[in-house]
């Protein structure tokens, strides 16, 4: 199953239009563009994608940029072994993953949908049974730098992390559907500066 649609959900309409949101459980590249050096390619394992009533447009301005990246992992991410009921330890090399995705995002927003603009970014990421959203806010600025030759170090990412949530867990389940549920409504409502539905909310 690669592509699950939600056809009762309020859709995004543009000139006579639905927008609706689809997803893609195979894996997407995206391309971040480092100054002067080759590009390098940042992989996720799925995504939410904005598609036009029901199947990709084909264009470049919708559809081919995921509006949030799936990250799954098996219970032991990054070579971490933790008892059950344990809490993750901090891995670097799985921030690292995390924040390739977001980037990936942000750079590809601005590769194709332009110019450099503040924009945000978001990974929806499971280990095992434990789900958690990451969150990245880039200032046009910081996406500017990061595709020149140098990165002042005054520029800085801030990048946010929601508590984990075990669905194992009777308990935990419904603050990991509020946590879905609420992002959802975020990226549908046009509040996130996600360019693809900025285009579209624009237009409307």
């Amino acid at each position: 199953m690669n592509n699950i649609t939600f056809p009762r959900d309020p859709a995004i309409l543009f000139g006579g239009t639905e927008y609706r949101f689809v997803v893609h459980s195979r894996d997407h590249q995206m391309k971040i563009r480092l100054g002067t050096k080759a590009t390098v390619t940042s992989k996720n394992d799925g995504g939410l994608f904005l598609v036009r009533q029901g199947f990709y447009t084909g264009s470049m301005r919708h559809g081919t940029i995921p509006v949030m990246s799936f990250e799954a992992r098996r219970r032991h991410a990054g070579g971490i072994r933790r008892p059950a009921g344990e809490p993750e330890a901090f891995s670097p090399d799985i921030l690292a993953q995390e924040v390739s995705e977001l980037l990936g995002q942000a750079m590809e927003q601005a590769a194709q949908l332009g110019p450099w603009s503040d924009r945000e970014a978001f990974v929806l990421s499971i280990h095992g049974t434990r789900l958690r959203l990451i969150a990245a806010h880039f200032t046009a600025k910081y996406l500017s730098c990061v595709n020149s030759a140098t990165m002042p170090t005054t520029e800085h990412l801030w990048v946010r992390r929601s508590k984990w949530f075990d669905l194992k867990l009777v308990a935990e389940r419904p603050g990991a559907l509020k946590l879905c549920m609420g992002i959802y409504e975020y990226l549908r409502r046009g509040n996130a500066e996600v360019a693809q539905l900025q285009k579209v909310f624009e237009e409307t």
